[in-house]
């Protein structure tokens, strides 16, 4: 049996934007974990360096902000695999699904459970798009595949029909779907009914502390509040709990014994509908707010107590990639020497040209056997595709948006053959 679950990593805001990226490829590629690096590899890497293969194709496509990769991490059932066996079905899996992407991968055998991880891209080199996770992926596409790998090679499969339809297939727990099957409880269950218990024998925040600390829980406070019960050597950040577990919502709980918080309640807004009418609408109202709390919170607005701030954020981002691709279209026109709008033109035939022969060279390589060469071949003729299609996008916006340069160019070569 194996399951798979998956996560993302976004860019860091302090350093290195990859920096999430490149510390998980560190940690997979760790000998001990490996024996000796053993069963680790890459797949659609020309070089023996990953994250300079992803890095590079998020430049050439000009994706290097937002989500940096996904990890995907390969659970197999303890004794049913050996290291071997489990490269060999993580190798497989990364074909069928991930063939598109610049994959590391590597399998882990220092536990008692065999377990593969792999890190792939954001972006693929294939067609220039971000990897897109859909709700409902998981039970639809990803783990069939997973099933299909275990059942050629005599595995014990997951029967995705008796998963229940409130879990979250995108990123399931096997802990927590073995826990399920069998009836039991999993440990996050426990701290959770610990921590209500303490907030109802509790007044005050550090009397809650002191209550998780009588029965037997270590306390770290810092940004965070984290919980390490006595029979568990890994603690747990309590916002990671769900709803009404954060350092703020169980301060909020203390106080307000019956209330849960699941939204933030003080947000309102007013959105105009036909006529004078008005039609209020309270942000975070489901299911967290009663009938009179939503009442109370309408008043306020009225009476200008509340406000909700505007985001000025998304039009800062707008006018930020303006800004950039005006710099990238000016960088442009300066290093070509463009002068005059038939240039472009002119340019644009050029690199039908290179394109069609380089089109023509990947068809013949295709049909060639697969060898280091070929693949190296491959990887050229892909890289000056990419560059390609990066200099398309820029002579298109040349000619959609900058229509008054381009008059301003005709109108200068006019009037210098008339002074001529």
């Amino acid at each position: 049996m194996a399951v798979l679950k998956i996560m993302h990593m976004k860019e860091c805001k302090n350093g290195k934007v990859y920096r999430h990226l490149e510390n998980a490829i560190n940690y997979i590629n760790d000998p001990e974990k490996t024996d000796n690096l053993k069963y680790t590899g890459t797949v659609n890497c020309i070089t023996n360096r990953p994250l300079e293969d992803m890095l590079e194709t998020k430049r050439i496509l000009g994706k290097q902000d937002g989500r940096q990769g996904y990890h995907m991490v390969l659970s197999f059932a303890h004794g049913e695999v050996n290291p071997e066996l489990a490269s060999e079905i993580t190798q497989r899996f990364i074909n069928e699904y991930l063939n598109n992407f610049e994959v590391a991968w590597a399998v882990h055998n220092d536990k008692e459970h065999i377990h593969g991880h792999i890190i792939f891209n954001s972006v693929s080199f294939e067609n220039e798009k971000k990897y897109h996770y859909k709700k409902g992926d998981w039970k639809s596409i990803i783990q069939p595949i997973v099933n299909q790998l275990c059942e050629e090679y005599d595995l014990s499969t997951i029967d995705l029909g008796q998963l229940e339809d409130n879990v979250k297939t995108n990123n399931l727990s096997y802990n927590r779907w073995e826990a399920n099957k069998e009836g039991k409880a999993i440990w996050s269950d426990i701290i959770r009914y610990d921590i209500d218990v303490a907030i109802s024998e509790s007044d005050t925040y550090t009397s809650f502390l002191n209550r998780m600390k009588e029965k037997g829980y270590k306390i770290r406070e810092g940004t965070y509040l984290t919980l390490t019960h006595k029979e568990k050597k890994k603690g747990i950040r309590s916002y990671r709990l769900g709803k009404g577990y954060s350092v703020s919502d169980i301060k909020y709980r203390i106080e307000y014994r019956d209330y849960i918080p699941k939204y933030r309640f003080f947000k309102a807004s007013i959105n105009k509908i036909q006529g004078n009418q008005r039609k209020y609408r309270i942000f975070g109202s489901k299911g967290g707010l009663t009938k009179e709390r939503k009442e109370f919170i309408k008043r306020l607005y009225k009476k200008g107590k509340t406000r909700r701030l505007k985001n000025t954020e998304y039009a800062n981002k707008e006018s930020l990639e303006q800004f950039y691709k005006m710099r990238e279209v000016l960088n442009y026109i300066q290093n070509h020497n463009i002068r005059y709008s038939s240039q472009v033109e002119e340019r644009k035939k050029q690199i039908e040209i290179e394109k069609n022969k380089l089109l023509t060279d990947r068809k013949y390589y295709y049909r060639q056997e697969k060898t280091k060469e070929r693949e190296y071949q491959l990887y050229i003729i892909r890289k000056q595709l990419l560059e390609i299609k990066q200099e398309e996008k820029i002579l298109e916006n040349i000619k959609q948006n900058y229509s008054s340069r381009k008059e301003t160019l005709d109108g200068k070569e006019r009037e210098r053959n008339y002074t001529r």
